[in-house]
């Protein structure tokens, strides 16, 4: 997922519901090794 973005209803919804079952909030999402393969969803270090 190079282009950043995190899309789909799904994949909004599930992220979600793990930060009301976990009580955090989801900042970064990796979806490889490599540094581009990071989705930052809410910058924590802006």
């Amino acid at each position: 997922m190079r282009g950043k973005v995190w899309g789909g209803t799904a994949a909004r919804a599930y992220l979600r519901a793990l930060e009301e079952l976990s009580g955090c909030r989801i900042a970064l999402v990796a979806t490889g090794a490599d540094r581009d393969d990071t989705i930052i969803l809410d910058d924590p270090f802006a």
